[in-house]
């Protein structure tokens, strides 16, 4: 018994935009929390500070990557697909016109 299902290279097209406009979003918010002031604080207030706004920055750097990970592969399979498509209608159009 044979499964069938649909593509729609749209579809990955789009989720792919909305991944990298999320990561896009990601990655300004790490930025933000690179430029944190802290001037002002007690040193110990603002070491914690420091630490954490490091820390929230790694994380959301990672996820911003990530994102982009993750929208090369769908546009990649997008792609894959697109071409799949019309290989197969070239061929197919090919053998009705009585090529070989």
């Amino acid at each position: 018994m044979s499964e069938r299902f649909t593509v729609s290279v749209d579809a990955l097209r789009a989720s792919a935009a909305d991944w990298a406009d999320q990561g896009s979003r990601v990655a300004t918010a790490a930025s933000r929390i690179d430029d944190l002031a802290t001037e002002g604080f007690a040193p110990d207030g603002r070491a914690r500070i420091e630490a954490w706004a490091a820390e929230w920055h790694r994380t959301l750097r990672a996820i911003a990557d990530d994102a982009g990970v993750v929208r090369t592969q769908l546009s990649a399979a997008a792609e894959s697909y697109e071409s799949w498509d019309y290989t197969a209608r070239a061929a197919f159009q090919d053998w009705l016109a009585g090529g070989a």
